[in-house]
Order: structure tokens, then sequence, then C-alpha cells
């Protein structure tokens, strides 16, 4: 499916006035499959799939990460954060020729720390609009990797401790391997409305 509903939740605890800590867990619903013809062989595990052949996959892929903010600039109507976190993202694959019975599969969990910049302005009583962004580009030998994830949204406070807010969001993760014994790439792309109810205490 190009599009799909996903679920997730964050808990933010504020230690100080300028100090924060933040976990989420980002459901990306990511639970895809999908047929098709290779157009060239392709090794994956142990197993050599062939060009022609019809090929089952499936991916499911789950996000999670913990953060901690400071905020250098704070006062009643701004805020601006930076922030360092680490995040794990928690993967299941599968490729499969039913025409053959041949199936491998493979599951793990890859860390990733990342930089996060915040900001927040309150545009009138209960009205204020906050943005992120996470960033991080890492080179081992011949593999490199690169993460990037942003949201913008704007926040309607219905009463102390409840607000309502619709913004947009998105993310992105690829790896490269050139090393000659394993070679391979994956990117993954996902971006959309972002609906999400807000309780503070």
């Amino acid at each position: 499916d190009k599009g799909k509903l996903a679920g997730g939740a964050e808990l933010t605890v504020r230690v100080r006035s300028r100090h924060r800590f933040r976990i989420a867990t980002d459901y990306l619903a990511m639970e895809r499959q999908g047929t098709a013809t290779l157009g060239r062989d392709l090794t994956y595990g142990g197993s050599v799939f062939r060009a022609g052949e019809a090929v089952t996959s499936s991916l499911d892929l789950r996000r999670y990460s913990a953060t901690y903010l400071y905020s250098p600039v704070r006062n009643e109507r701004l805020e601006l954060s930076v922030g360092l976190g680490a995040g794990l993202l928690d993967f299941n694959s599968a490729l499969a020729v039913p025409a053959r019975r041949l199936e491998e599969r493979d599951d793990g969990t890859a860390p990733a720390p990342s930089l996060t910049l915040e900001g927040l302005w309150r545009v009138s009583g209960q009205w204020y609009v906050d943005a992120r962004a996470s960033h991080l580009r890492g080179v081992v030998r011949q593999a490199t990797g690169r993460l990037t994830a942003y949201s913008a949204n704007a926040v309607w406070e219905w009463r102390p401790g409840m607000a309502f807010s619709l913004g947009y969001e998105g993310y992105q993760v690829s790896a490269e391997s050139r090393y000659a014994s394993a070679p391979g790439a994956f990117r993954l792309k996902t971006s959309g409305p972002r609906l999400s109810v807000r309780v503070g205490f």
C-alpha cells in the first residue's frame, strides 16, 4: 500500500526549566508485502534469486528513540532547543520464490544516534507552532548510512493540560555497503500528515 495509518506515542519529562528528556515509539506501520519479477540476479542471505523469477517480499519495521534536549533560549513566547538522541530500528524481512520453495529471512536491531534541533513559538494564548529535525550521517570504511527525521505542527490548547495538533512529518533512512563480500543498499522514505492529542500535567 502506498498509504497506511501509523500510530505512535511520546513521553516528555521536563527535569528543569531548560532540560528535557523524551522517549518515543513511532510505529511506522511498515508491514509491507509485494511481488516482483527480478531483472537481474540477487543475492540475499545465503541464496541466489535469479533474474526472471517471481519473488515475494515482506518488511516489518519499527522505530524507538530517546532524546535529551537543552534549551539555550526559553521565554514566554519562544523556546529553541538542541539535543542528542539514540534510536533503534527493529526489523523483520523475508524474501521468497514460491516456485522453488526458497525463502530467506532476516531480523535484527540497528542503533542510530542523532543530533536534534527543535523550536516552539507561541502565536497567541491558545495557539503555538513547533518544529523539530534530526539528522545523522556516518561512514565506516566502505559503508555509509544516513538518517533524517522532521516534523512541524500547529497546536491548539483546548484547556490547560489538553491540546490537539495537526502537522506534517517525514522520515528517511538509507544505508549502502560497498564491500566486495557483501554489497548492497537499503533506502526507506515515508512522510505524511500527523494528528495528535497532547496531555500534560
